[in-house]
């Protein structure tokens, strides 16, 4: 399958990147470039786009916390819940917001050996920004010293010295697999640091004596030659034990060993790496959808702005008609609520009109019962009817109930002057006992 891929790694404020193509079925790189990491916008300035472009990325071995687990089953799962968890537990302290990964070394009847690596987010963050920066669909992240391997004839065994700085680590390989792995704390610029270091390290990784270190990175110099010499380390160049069909000069590719196993790598399927994309986060906003969600906020606050506007509007318009036909429907009355006085002018009238066959009396007294709220603690025991006056008698639970009741009556648009008197707590002192007078407004009157 035909397809093409870069290798990512940022190092401070650049970043190297490696283009690789496949072509009937052969892999092969492309070139390397440098590129400049802009501080305001974390990702890398694209030279062009590669939308169709898969991205493999690496952290420094110095970046990560590792270590080589032995658990006791196989399943992908188990060791996806087991892993972090077992890799936490060895740690001193709590990582915080770290994220883990891992790579099966080998399985068998008594279960898996596992490369277990704990990273920060925000560095797996960073990688998926310079990923996304570059137009590319970001696959995964490895750890740097793992990249190699794309570079590696199949099965070798042997270590490999990356000589990079800071990045400096070292890797030992058996069969293919790795066997142990260890960020130096020399600099690769410093040859005779990382000689004295290698020095007393790789016997401790299990290199034997006189074995040879291959050795490569941009700081894979003759004086870090001639040093590892001096400590009597037997020193190979990387670029001897590359692959020959990989399409750019040996002396190039070891150079940058680690961006151009990437993009390789970034070519693999399926691709089986410590932090697969799901774990990086991809930033949900690139630059361009960024200005874009801006200029979507604003048309959306002038948006509500325009339709709150034209509600406000609407809504002036219908009250003004409202009381227009409230002050047309119920002439000489005061005007408090227009549409709650005409809603009950509407009830109102049709209670009249509905009660007709039974009698004003009966009309009355329904309106008053309609008046009296659900559930209110409140007893009648007499009901007066004399002209236009009307004369409650009863008790009630509390003084409030009979204030409640008053106050129901009097939001009636036919009774005025609601008053209670004769208010007092009963003989017993349980109950309280009323006296509710009201003003009947007839149909037709006006209500004064």
């Amino acid at each position: 399958m035909n397809g093409r891929a870069i290798g990512i790694e940022v190092a401070g404020t650049e970043a190297r990147l490696a283009s690789a193509e496949r072509r009937h079925g052969a892999a092969r790189l492309l070139g390397i470039e440098e590129r400049a990491v802009p501080a305001d916008r974390g990702g890398i300035a694209p030279a062009q786009p590669r939308r169709s472009t898969d991205a493999l990325a690496a952290l420094p071995l110095a970046a990560t916390t590792h270590r080589v687990l032995s658990l006791p089953f196989s399943d992908a799962r188990s060791l996806a819940q087991t892993v972090p968890l077992e890799l936490a537990g060895q740690l001193p302290v709590d990582p915080g917001d770290a994220c883990t990964g891992f790579e099966v070394l080998a399985r068998d009847a008594s279960g898996t050996r596992v490369l277990a690596f704990m990273a920060r987010q925000r560095d797996l963050d960073r990688l998926a920004a310079a990923a996304d920066g570059a137009d590319a669909a970001l696959a995964g992240i490895t750890v740097a010293p793992l990249a190699v391997r794309w570079l590696l004839a199949p099965g070798f065994s042997g270590s490999v010295l990356i000589a990079d700085g800071p990045r400096t680590s070292v890797t030992v390989w058996r069969c293919g697999r790795v066997a142990a792995l260890r960020a130096c704390a020399s600099e690769g610029d410093d040859a005779a640091a990382v000689a004295a270091e290698l020095a007393w390290s790789l016997p401790l990784l299990g290199v034997a004596p006189g074995e040879p270190v291959a050795v490569g990175g941009p700081h894979a110099t003759a004086a870090l030659h001639a040093a590892l010499a001096e400590r009597g380390l037997a020193s190979t160049p990387l670029a001897v034990l590359l692959r020959p069909d990989l399409g750019l000069s040996p002396e190039t590719i070891a150079d940058a060993p680690v961006v151009c196993g990437l993009a390789l790598g970034a070519l693999e399927r399926p691709l089986v790496v410590p932090f697969p994309q799901s774990q990086a986060r991809r930033p949900l906003l690139t630059p361009r959808l960024q200005r874009l969600a801006a200029v979507a906020a604003g048309l959306a606050v002038l948006n509500l702005g325009l339709v709150r506007f034209d509600l406000a509007r609407r809504a002036h318009a219908l009250e003004r008609a409202i009381a227009t036909e409230a002050a047309r429907a119920l002439p000489g009355e005061r005007l408090v609520a227009p549409r709650t006085q005409l809603e009950a002018a509407l009830a109102d009238l049709r209670a009249h009109r509905s009660s007709l066959a039974y009698g004003t009396a009966l009309a009355r007294l329904r309106e008053v019962s309609a008046r009296v709220p659900a559930g209110l603690p409140v007893d009648l025991a007499r009901f007066t009817l004399d002209g236009e006056q009307l004369q409650l008698v009863g008790d009630a639970a509390t003084f409030e109930a009979v204030d409640g009741l008053r106050r129901a009556l009097a939001g009636s648009a036919r009774l005025r002057d609601v008053t209670a008197d004769e208010v007092r707590t009963t003989v017993d002192g349980q109950r309280v006992s009323f006296r509710l007078r009201a003003r009947w407004v007839a149909y037709g009157e006006t209500p004064s």
